[in-house]
């Protein structure tokens, strides 16, 4: 995704970037006085079958806001790392979340 490509819609009155299919939003906290909005592309892990040996998650940065400035071309490689990592990280734990409160409300608790 070309990062001018993004657009935006209103939410409360702030510009926020408008996510496409198969992309995810993570709000990374860079010790500013704003979070950083960031907007990646990402694939769920697939699990292997007898065929396929299936793929881990994989999160790729399309941008990175502060307010509506992409800051994506001034991240270093070893932050842009970081954040797909801690991206898939959120992802994972608000799966297994959503996959315990399935559990439970099918148990009655």
């Amino acid at each position: 995704m070309d990062h001018s490509d993004v657009t935006y819609w209103l939410n409360q009155g702030k510009q926020e970037p408008k996510l496409a299919e198969g992309q995810i939003r993570y709000d990374w906290n860079a010790d500013l006085s704003v979070d950083v909005v960031c907007v990646l592309d990402y694939e769920p892990e697939e699990r292997g079958t007898r065929d396929e040996p299936g793929c881990l998650a994989d999160a790729t940065l399309a941008s990175a806001f502060v307010r509506d400035v992409d800051i994506y071309p001034l991240l270093t490689s070893k932050q842009i790392a970081s954040i797909e990592g801690l991206a898939i990280d959120a992802m994972e734990a608000r799966i297994r979340e959503a996959r315990d409160e399935r559990q439970l409300s099918m148990a009655g608790l």
